[in-house]
């Protein structure tokens, strides 16, 4: 799903004029429409490999072979996580219209 354009110029804006940038930046957008393909492609087969795996009861420890791939189940026990971040600074990528 590409990104909805805004064609307006925001008070805290300032325009740059940089083809390469901009260049750099349109690959990106590109890229990341690609991703967002791959990424719903690949959720789908994964789904289906989990599916069809289903149907041979792999029981926690336990691995089976299937062509060239090991397929392995194991238990992953539950915890609690407590983590702090630091400050930092980030850059936010939006399209706008022309």
């Amino acid at each position: 799903m590409a990104i909805s354009g805004d064609g307006q110029l925001g008070m805290d804006e300032r325009a740059v004029d940089d083809k390469d940038l901009e260049s750099a930046l349109e690959r990106r957008l590109q890229l990341h429409d690609n991703l967002a393909e791959v990424r719903k492609s690949f959720t789908k087969a994964h789904e289906r490999a989990v599916e069809l795996l289903a149907k041979h009861d792999l029981e926690d420890g336990e691995a089976i072979r299937v062509g060239r791939f090991r397929v392995t189940k194991s238990l992953v026990e539950g915890k609690d996580v407590e983590y702090s971040t630091n400050d930092r600074s980030q850059l936010r990528f939006q399209l706008v219209a022309q």
